[in-house]
């Protein structure tokens, strides 16, 4: 009983993946999916935003790589909201790729989304004026770090091509538990050196995709 759930979780993780790998090949996520409304890369700062353990310093460059071997133990805390914020849903919902305070990361956030089950991303950079830092050491290539929205239960592309300065990004959730719901970090981008002022850097495709393996609509400011 115990294994057929467990393939039936998987099966389930691995037709999500599926969906947003062909949405990827076919270039529907640029129209059907995300609405792209601004180019993001140079005033992407918000105040509070920070990558952490509990308790812990926000993350060097140089000790990143060290810090991020222990991707169960790591996280990327999230912030308190402002008074008088609320938590609200709407059938949108938006995209934020934000600079950390100081200036060593980037981070991906979604907020007022419902039913979360998977994302499918593309990131561009100018990689002659910036390179990633690996955040998994124990694994072959170059990643970036994995989220919590949604859980990345499987993580079928994380890939960073620092000729290119292109980033792919696909996990998706398995099995029964609550898809995500609310605000939280996607991913988040560790810089091999301080974030230049004016890099270009944007999200170029973004799928979410509920439990139904049904597209979620999204905003990218």
């Amino acid at each position: 009983m115990a294994s057929s759930r467990y393939w039936s979780y998987l099966c389930r993780g691995l037709m999500v993946v599926l969906l947003l790998l062909a949405v990827g090949l076919s270039g529907c996520g640029k129209s059907g999916q995300a609405i792209i409304e601004t180019d993001i890369g140079h005033d992407t700062s918000m105040p509070g935003a920070h990558l952490s353990r509990e308790g812990v310093p926000p993350l060097d460059t140089q000790t990143a790589p060290s810090a991020l071997n222990d991707t169960n133990a790591a996280s990327i805390s999230q912030q308190p909201m402002e008074s008088g914020e609320h938590i609200h849903f709407s059938s949108t919902a938006t995209l934020r790729l934000m600079r950390t305070p100081d200036g060593k990361a980037f981070v991906v956030r979604v907020d007022n989304v419902r039913d979360l089950y998977a994302v499918d991303m593309t990131i561009r950079f100018d990689a002659t004026h910036w390179q990633v830092a690996d955040a998994d050491m124990q694994t072959s290539g170059i990643q970036i770090q994995l989220g919590e929205a949604p859980r990345p239960d499987f993580v079928a592309v994380n890939n960073v091509d620092n000729t290119k300065g292109l980033i792919r990004y696909i996990v998706t959730q398995l099995g029964d538990a609550t898809a995500f719901n609310g605000s939280g970090t996607v991913a988040a981008i560790l810089g091999q050196t301080l974030i230049p002022a004016d890099i270009d850097i944007s999200v170029e495709m973004v799928t979410l995709v509920n439990r139904n393996a049904q597209a979620i609509e999204v905003v990218v400011r």
